[in-house]
Protein backbone atom coordinates (compact mmCIF):
# COMPACT_ATOMS: atom_id res chain seq x y z
CA UNK A 1 0.00 0.00 0.00
CA UNK A 2 1.12 3.03 -0.98
CA UNK A 3 -0.03 6.85 0.39
CA UNK A 4 0.22 10.30 0.00
CA UNK A 5 1.16 12.69 3.08
CA UNK A 6 -2.19 14.95 2.88
CA UNK A 7 -4.34 16.45 5.08
CA UNK A 8 -7.63 18.70 5.03
CA UNK A 9 -6.70 22.33 6.66
CA UNK A 10 -9.67 23.39 9.10
CA UNK A 11 -9.89 26.50 11.72
CA UNK A 12 -9.35 23.86 14.38
CA UNK A 13 -6.18 22.36 13.50
CA UNK A 14 -4.18 25.66 12.38
CA UNK A 15 -0.76 24.35 13.41
CA UNK A 16 -0.65 21.79 10.66
CA UNK A 17 -0.34 25.05 8.33
CA UNK A 18 0.85 27.77 10.77
CA UNK A 19 2.91 26.24 13.12
CA UNK A 20 3.62 28.29 16.33
CA UNK A 21 6.61 30.46 16.52
CA UNK A 22 7.96 28.06 19.30
CA UNK A 23 8.81 25.73 16.57
CA UNK A 24 12.21 27.42 16.04
CA UNK A 25 12.85 24.49 13.93
CA UNK A 26 10.80 24.69 11.14
CA UNK A 27 11.27 28.83 10.55
CA UNK A 28 14.97 28.57 11.05
CA UNK A 29 14.42 26.57 7.93
CA UNK A 30 12.26 28.63 6.13
CA UNK A 31 14.84 31.75 7.11
CA UNK A 32 17.24 29.53 5.21
CA UNK A 33 15.18 28.69 2.05
CA UNK A 34 15.15 32.67 2.07
CA UNK A 35 18.81 33.12 2.40
CA UNK A 36 20.16 31.14 -0.24
CA UNK A 37 18.84 28.38 -1.98
CA UNK A 38 22.73 26.81 -1.33
CA UNK A 39 21.78 25.31 2.06
CA UNK A 40 25.57 25.69 3.14
CA UNK A 41 25.84 29.66 1.98
CA UNK A 42 22.47 30.16 3.95
CA UNK A 43 24.10 28.19 7.21
CA UNK A 44 26.83 30.41 7.02
CA UNK A 45 25.06 33.41 6.99
CA UNK A 46 22.58 32.49 9.57
CA UNK A 47 25.31 31.39 11.80
CA UNK A 48 26.89 34.76 11.62
CA UNK A 49 23.10 37.04 12.94
CA UNK A 50 23.14 37.28 16.69
CA UNK A 51 19.98 35.62 18.40
CA UNK A 52 17.98 38.95 18.37
CA UNK A 53 18.37 38.78 14.95
CA UNK A 54 17.53 35.68 14.53
CA UNK A 55 14.28 35.81 16.14
CA UNK A 56 13.40 38.61 14.13
CA UNK A 57 13.86 36.74 10.99
CA UNK A 58 11.91 34.06 12.43
CA UNK A 59 8.84 35.94 13.49
CA UNK A 60 9.30 37.46 10.01
CA UNK A 61 8.52 34.28 8.52
CA UNK A 62 5.64 33.15 11.11
CA UNK A 63 3.81 36.99 10.02
CA UNK A 64 4.24 35.83 6.28
CA UNK A 65 2.47 32.51 7.38
CA UNK A 66 0.13 34.04 9.52
CA UNK A 67 -0.85 36.35 6.41
CA UNK A 68 -1.53 33.15 4.53
CA UNK A 69 -3.02 31.54 6.88
CA UNK A 70 -5.70 34.30 7.20
CA UNK A 71 -6.53 34.60 3.29
CA UNK A 72 -6.83 30.31 3.77
CA UNK A 73 -9.48 30.81 6.77
CA UNK A 74 -11.44 34.10 5.16
CA UNK A 75 -11.53 32.00 1.41
CA UNK A 76 -11.97 28.65 3.55
CA UNK A 77 -9.44 26.68 1.28
CA UNK A 78 -8.96 24.05 3.49
CA UNK A 79 -8.35 21.55 0.66
CA UNK A 80 -5.39 23.83 -0.13
CA UNK A 81 -3.05 20.79 0.06
CA UNK A 82 -4.81 18.51 -2.05
CA UNK A 83 -5.96 21.20 -4.86
CA UNK A 84 -2.40 20.70 -6.44
CA UNK A 85 -2.39 16.91 -6.54
CA UNK A 86 -1.50 16.72 -10.25
CA UNK A 87 1.07 13.78 -11.94
CA UNK A 88 2.50 10.47 -11.19
CA UNK A 89 4.73 8.58 -8.72
CA UNK A 90 7.37 6.30 -9.82
CA UNK A 91 7.90 3.28 -7.19
CA UNK A 92 10.79 1.06 -7.22
CA UNK A 93 10.32 -1.99 -4.82
CA UNK A 94 13.29 -4.23 -3.95
CA UNK A 95 13.43 -7.43 -2.73
CA UNK A 96 16.59 -9.33 -1.35
CA UNK A 97 17.04 -12.34 0.26
CA UNK A 98 18.92 -11.74 3.63
CA UNK A 99 20.84 -14.99 3.20
CA UNK A 100 22.33 -13.85 0.02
Amino acid sequence: MLTVNDIWLSPEHKEAYLPPITNTDYYKNRVLDSINSDRNIAEKVYSQWDEGKKKQEHKKQYDERNKKWQQIKKNRNFSLWYDDNLGAFAVTISVTNANN
